[in-house]
Formats: C-alpha cells, sequence, structure tokens
C-alpha cells in the first residue's frame, strides 16, 4: 500500500481503502472492508494477489451494460466472487461518451455536464439498485469493493453515501472524495489523455477544460442532492432501507 489508503499495482487506477475515518460518536470506521477503484478490464497478477489478500467476497460494478462490454473486468478464476451490476439505464455509449462526442468543449460546458451528472446519478433507479444492494451486503459482514470506469463520479458518490450513514463528517467524506487527484497522478496524466480526446474529435482540447472529467473537485460532490447533507434521509426515501438495515451498517463497520 502506498500514501496510506492507495493500493500500489500498476494495473487497477484508483484502488484504495475508503475506511479507516472517525465517526461523529468517537468511534471509527473499520479498515480493510471498504474498498473503492476504477474498472478491473486490465488487472493481472499484482492486481489479483491484492484481491485475494484482502479477502474482497463482493464486487458493485457501476457501470452500464455497454461499458462493461467494452471493458470487461478481469478477476482471478479461482477467487469466488459474488458480482453485483445493473443493466437498466442502458444506451449504446454512456452519457459521458455522448457529451464528448457533441464538441464545443469549454470549461463552462464541461463543469455544467459534470454537474448534471452529479444531480442524476443518485435518482437513477438502476444506480439507486445497486446503492441498496451494496449496503444491504455491508450491512451483512461482507468485503466489498465498489468500483465504475474510473473510481471517482459514480464511485464516488457512493462512497460518501456509506461513509455518511456511518457517522463520518462531511470534512473527512470530502478528503476521501479528493484523494482521487493524487492516487490517479491526474496532473501529470492529464497532458497526454487531453492530447487523446483532441485527436478523437478533430479539435484541440486545452487539457484544463477536461480537468472536471477526469479529476473531481469539492463543489461536485455538492450537487448529489442529500447525498452528503442528510444521508439517512436519502437511504430511506431513495433506498428503502429501514433503520434495521442502517444499524446493522454500522454494527458491521464501526469499531
Amino acid at each position: 500500500m502506498s500514501s496510506g489508503r492507495v493500493f500500489a499495482n500498476t494495473d487497477v487506477n484508483n484502488f484504495r481503502d475508503y475506511g479507516g475515518w472517525r465517526t461523529s460518536c468517537g468511534k471509527q470506521v473499520v479498515t480493510g472492508r471498504l474498498l473503492r477503484s476504477g474498472h478491473w478490464a486490465d488487472a493481472k497478477g499484482e492486481a489479483h494477489d491484492l484481491l485475494r489478500e484482502l479477502g474482497v467476497q463482493v464486487v458493485v460494478d457501476l457501470r452500464r451494460l455497454a461499458e462493461r462490454h467494452l471493458q470487461p473486468n478481469i478477476f482471478p478464476k479461482d477467487l469466488f466472487l459474488e458480482q453485483l451490476a445493473a443493466d437498466g439505464g442502458n444506451m449504446k455509449d454512456p452519457p459521458h461518451i455522448q457529451f464528448l462526442r457533441e464538441g464545443n468543449l469549454t470549461n463552462t460546458s464541461v463543469q455544467n455536464y459534470m454537474r448534471s451528472a452529479y444531480r442524476r446519478i443518485p435518482v437513477e433507479e438502476h444506480h439507486q439498485q445497486l446503492f441498496r444492494q451494496t449496503i444491504l451486503r455491508l450491512g451483512q459482514g461482507k468485503t466489498e469493493l465498489l468500483h465504475c470506469a474510473a473510481g471517482k463520479d459514480r464511485t464516488g458518490i457512493l462512497a460518501a453515501l456509506i461513509l455518511g450513514l456511518l457517522g463520518v463528517g462531511e470534512e473527512n467524506i470530502i478528503e476521501d472524495y479528493m484523494l482521487t487527484n493524487k492516487a490517479v497522478d491526474i496532473e501529470n496524466r492529464l497532458p497526454a489523455i487531453a492530447k487523446k480526446v483532441s485527436e478523437s474529435l478533430g479539435e484541440d482540447i486545452a487539457p484544463e477544460i477536461l480537468f472536471p472529467m477526469l479529476g473531481v473537485k469539492e463543489d461536485l460532490l455538492h450537487q448529489s442532492g442529500k447525498i452528503l447533507t442528510d444521508p439517512e434521509l436519502y437511504a430511506r426515501k431513495n433506498l428503502e432501507l429501514s433503520a434495521d438495515d442502517l444499524q446493522q451498517l454500522k454494527n458491521n463497520l464501526i469499531s
């Protein structure tokens, strides 16, 4: 492990433990049970060894069906994993790819798109189904890995919800969320990614314009409705989780 929470490996981006934070009641979220990352389509021996070492039991794939077909995860064949995914919200291309293909990328248009995505994700039915299943499995004492494509937006929203339900304060939730920028070294990778996007679109796109799509900014998480401000209300109303479900989550993840 490097940088405290980040698991050093060359195959899976943004692979880290989002446990270990203090709660409002003075206790601590356990470590080694709450894991998050980008996709596993390039995973090989090093990442697989980490998966075995961590004892992962459940993998939650927040990507859409088209994304999963384009970049299928590679997991060890000798490791039994319950894999959760949803086929709702299907479309030929995920929303961010559609947005890029529309062109006319500016700082304003990219930031507005990302803000709209953070408002959309928590209320989409297929995401809510996975959010609910994720929390129920954690309440059963499972060790879970949740991920999307880059492990920052959909994953970041769900991780923030879980930490909020466990009583972690907003400041620490934001700190965990912002760790993505260091975990994947966004600043150094951004120029090469911007070049590739520019070539694909046939127009010159400045790296700073794409930053909100590749890294994270604190204000984005504040767009996600009640996820930060009242996670329990969101969980009860949107995910139909009971008080007992939420207590089981705390019982298994707070020490």
